[in-house]
């Protein structure tokens, strides 16, 4: 032949050629490097390449499904590792990574149960009893949580992570002191770490220790020292503890460190409209809007800022140009509905808010009663606004009889 594959060129030399072990481990190692580059097709064509010499091997299998996940293919990573929980159903790494893979794809019955089944073929591997806890929180079966991170801490007590996870459950499970204990346990047994200190001051908000919560929040500002994600989660929670002056001087000192941020701009400008600071907020929605032009979030903000300036043309105009980049974007027609409304245009004002309830039908419930008004106001299309009025009323607890229907 005048072309040898690479799959029988590694074999010939590989050592101890007569065993397809060797090479399938140099192509694992070398699929693994350009996995780590970004290079997901690439590592993909390798494994392939690699499943052909040893169809059975767990390494090749995980390592596939774990690329494309990786490459945010969930569906393919799901039929890769449940191919590898089939063919060695003892192997953990292949449980608890199809695990990982239902979790993505929203299906929490079986990814718990698929990292479960991990535990208990590896009982003592730290890294699968976290996965199962993350899991269970994100399921919000908190006491689930605290009993697999108890096992953590069983395992290593002096585990930062697991702490901080029980703090979180207990948080869930409305436990404030007993969430405050564990999180100040966690901050001392990791003293540089940010989040056991944000989680920290969020529990001292909800206790309503404002001064604590602040005093917290700058403890964590010094670890931070100025990085520019950490910083804004840190903001962030300085507006959920009710410091908005705080977050307001953290995102100014970004801006003036990053100036041709859009994003931080952008952010320095709701916080402004937050603080009602309109026209320093539309200067800064201005700058966001010309360094990133493409964006459909400027606009929607300069939208929202016109009509809190009593603007309609302007919010309108705002409005209908993020829509047309962002047309997924729900919260912007219920914005465009209510500004059309204001403005008369009942029946455009109509057709906006039923394309909400259309794309999401849940949100009918609480769109109904401004929506019964504009049907009332201006609706041509009668047997659908009766519909709408009677829904709203009976969420209301108004009776048909003394419902106002249009």
């Amino acid at each position: 032949m005048k072309y040898i594959s690479i799959v029988i060129i590694l074999i010939i030399l590989a050592p101890g050629a007569g065993h397809a072990q060797g090479p399938v481990e140099a192509m694992v190692k070398q699929a693994s490097a350009a996995k780590e580059a970004g290079r997901f097709d690439e590592a993909i064509g390798i494994l392939s390449s690699a499943l052909a010499i040893d169809p059975k091997s767990d390494a090749v299998l995980v390592a596939l499904g774990r690329t494309y996940g990786a490459k945010g293919d969930f569906k393919q990573a799901k039929s890769v590792l449940e191919k590898a929980v089939q063919v060695n159903p003892g192997s953990a790494d292949a449980h608890r990574f199809l695990g990982l893979v239902y979790g993505k794809l929203g299906d929490m019955k079986k990814a718990i149960a698929e990292a479960k089944r991990g535990t208990e073929l590896e009982p003592k591997l730290i890294a699968g009893h976290q996965l199962l806890a993350e899991l269970h929180l994100a399921a919000g079966q908190f006491k689930d949580a605290i009993k697999t991170e108890q096992e953590i801490l069983r395992l290593d007590p002096k585990n930062a992570e697991a702490h901080l996870a029980i703090a979180m459950a207990n948080r869930g499970l409305k436990k404030t002191a007993e969430a405050v204990k564990f999180a100040k346990k966690a901050s001392e047994l990791a003293p540089k770490e940010v989040a056991p200190l944000l989680t920290l001051a969020t529990l001292y908000a909800e206790q309503k220790k404002a001064k604590q919560a602040t005093d917290t929040l700058r403890q964590a500002e010094r670890l931070a020292n100025g990085a520019q994600p950490v910083m804004e989660t840190i903001a962030a929670t300085y507006a959920l503890v009710g410091a908005g002056e705080e977050t307001l001087r953290i995102y100014k000192e970004l801006v003036a460190k990053h100036p041709k941020s859009a994003g931080l701009r952008l952010q320095l400008a709701k916080v402004l409209f937050l603080s009602k600071k309109i026209d320093d907020a539309k200067a800064e929605a201005d700058k966001a809007a010309e360094l990133e032009p493409q964006s459909g979030e400027p606009p929607k903000l300069l939208g929202l800022i016109a009509a809190a300036k009593g603007d309609a043309a302007t919010a309108e105009k705002e409005l209908r140009k993020s829509m047309a980049k962002n047309p997924k974007d729900l919260e912007i027609r219920v914005a465009l509905g209510e500004i059309l409304a204001k403005s008369g245009k009942f029946d455009e004002a109509i057709k906006e808010i039923e394309a909400v309830i259309k794309a999401e039908p849940k949100a009918e419930a609480g769109l109904a009663q401004g929506l019964c008004q504009l049907y009332r106001q201006h609706g041509k299309v009668k047997d659908r606004g009766r519909d709408v009025c009677l829904k709203a009323c009976k969420a209301a607890g108004v009776s048909e009889k003394d419902c106002d229907l249009p």
